[in-house]
């Protein structure tokens, strides 16, 4: 009796662990069958990448990575020696310079009120009366304008009519005479506005220094302000385009988005190359990660899918898993991700593609290499089989 009682409770045993064994098995195929992990990296849909244009110091950086930015907004500046050491030589000539025009335009005017007053008012009125002329001129180049466009049409209408036979050919020639007669009329008026206004402009100074008896002694002080003032206004140009340069040296976005970059105590102070990658701006909403499928797995994956995915490299904390969905499943293969095989790229939205890190936001690079695993539909082939 004893035997059959040890018998039966052995079967017993035996039977609830093979039904242990048996659920924790198809337990496993169940979890195996609505999940698909794939290989794949990070991607960034729509970013910009921030580079100097011209070598130097980075000096200054005005937003810390991590931190949200607007389009326009200054990022980094870059210090050039050479540049700046231009730009302060170019401002002191430029200040000493104006001193020199000043004190030349000093004696230009002592000069002519002390040895021109007559000449200076007969310039004076010369001026006004250039004035006029040009006025006039201006006048009779309006009406030669009207009247060229009447000869113009009736020139249209004796060609029309030339057609049809209805005039000579020398009416045709009178008419083509009298538009070419018209037109150069208009241009000697036009000529003539010009000459009248350049003798305005370049003589309100210079006339009444060059008709005197003494004017030599006078050309020779104008001629020094010429001089100054060219040389002013080239120092002006230089000084401004130095400085141009030196406003190119700050990046700005060109988008809204993220900085992403190593921190601000790895960055001041070092030496940066023209076009170095030194930061990027980044969209977060397009922060993806793009898993590589194979065909025998790509009827399981659909938009919407639920997905978690594990980047490597980052330490194993609360922030190992980073939660999404399927966004896009691409119907063409990507070439070369998985050699020797085709893949097809699915790209996974992340709802928070960063973690905190030492205070501060870190996100995800571009390229970061990591896993995603996707839970698949419930109708999968497996689990119909198993009718699970």
């Amino acid at each position: 009796m004893k035997s059959i009682r040890l018998f039966v409770v052995m079967t017993q045993v035996l039977m609830v662990f093979a039904l242990l064994v048996t659920g924790v098995f198809f337990g496993v195929i169940l979890w195996l069958d609505k999940t698909v992990d794939l290989d794949g990296h990070v991607r960034f849909d729509r970013y910009q990448i921030l580079r100097p244009k011209s070598g130097g110091i980075l000096a200054e950086l005005y937003v810390l990575p991590g931190s949200e930015v607007k389009k326009g907004q200054p990022i980094f500046r870059v210090d050039n020696v050479e540049l700046e050491r231009q730009i302060a030589d170019t401002g002191f000539e430029l200040s000493q310079a104006k001193i020199f025009l000043e004190h030349t335009q000093d004696q230009v005017e002592t000069l002519r009120q002390a040895v021109f007053p007559l000449e200076r008012q007969e310039q004076s009125f010369q001026i006004q009366r250039r004035n006029l002329e040009g006025q006039r001129s201006a006048l009779r180049v309006e009406g030669l304008e009207l009247s060229l466009e009447g000869l113009k049409q009736r020139r249209e209408r004796v060609s029309a009519l030339f057609e049809a036979g209805l005039v000579s050919e020398v009416d045709l020639r009178e008419a083509e005479n009298s538009v070419a007669q018209a037109d150069a009329s208009l241009r000697q008026g036009k000529l003539e506005i010009e000459e009248s206004q350049i003798i305005q402009d370049s003589s309100r100074e210079a006339l009444d220094l060059i008709r005197g008896r003494q004017d030599e002694q006078a050309l020779g002080f104008f001629k020094e302000a010429n001089e100054w003032a060219y040389t002013v206004s080239k120092l002006t140009a230089r000084l401004e385009r130095l400085e141009r340069r030196r406003d190119a040296l700050t990046s700005y976005a060109e988008m809204d988005g993220v900085l992403i970059g190593a921190p601000e105590d790895e960055w001041l102070d070092r030496q940066v190359e023209a076009g170095e990658a030194v930061m990027t701006v980044v969209d977060p909403k397009t922060i993806l990660f793009v898993g590589q499928a194979s065909d025998s797995v790509l009827i399981r994956i659909e938009a919407g899918l639920e997905a978690y995915v594990e980047i490597f490299g980052l330490e194993k904390r609360s922030f190992d898993v980073f939660q999404g969905h399927v966004e896009r499943v691409d119907i063409q293969p990507e070439v070369g991700a998985t050699p020797g095989r085709v893949s097809y790229p699915i790209r996974v939205g992340l709802e928070q593609p960063w973690v905190m890190w030492r205070g501060e936001r870190f996100y995800l690079r571009d390229g970061m290499r990591g896993r995603v695993k996707i839970r698949a539909p419930e109708d999968s082939l497996l689990t119909g089989f198993f009718g699970i």
